[in-house]
C-alpha cells in the first residue's frame, strides 16, 4: 500500500513542480506549501522522467522490491533439484550446500 492515501497529493506535488519551474526556488516552495527540501527536490527529478500531460506526479509504494534475506534463485534452483533428487532434510542440504 501506498505511503499516503490522500487522493489530492499528486495534483499538488505536480504543483509544486510548476512553482520550482516558474522561478520559485525549491526552499521558498517547501516553505510555502509545508514540505521538506529534499521531498521536493525528488519531485522535480521524477516530474523530468513522466509523461507532460500527466495532472500529478503518482504516489510510489513503499513496499519493499525484494527481502534482505531472500536467496538467490541459482540457489533455490540447487535446493529443489537436491530435494528432488535425494529427498534430503533442510539441515543436510544447508550443510551441502554451506
Amino acid at each position: 500500500m501506498a505511503y499516503s492515501t490522500k487522493p489530492h497529493i499528486p495534483e499538488v506535488r505536480m504543483e509544486a513542480v510548476r512553482l520550482v519551474e516558474a522561478g520559485w526556488s525549491v526552499r521558498e516552495v517547501a516553505r510555502h506549501l509545508g514540505y521538506t527540501h529534499s521531498a521536493l527536490v525528488k519531485w522535480v527529478a521524477r516530474s523530468r522522467t513522466l509523461p507532460h500531460n500527466l495532472r500529478g506526479i503518482p504516489t510510489q509504494s513503499s513496499r519493499p522490491r525484494s527481502h534482505a534475506h531472500a536467496l538467490p534463485p541459482t540457489v533455490v534452483t540447487r535446493i529443489l533439484h537436491i530435494r528432488q533428487e535425494r529427498n534430503e532434510c533442510a539441515e543436510i542440504i544447508q550443510h551441502r550446500l554451506g
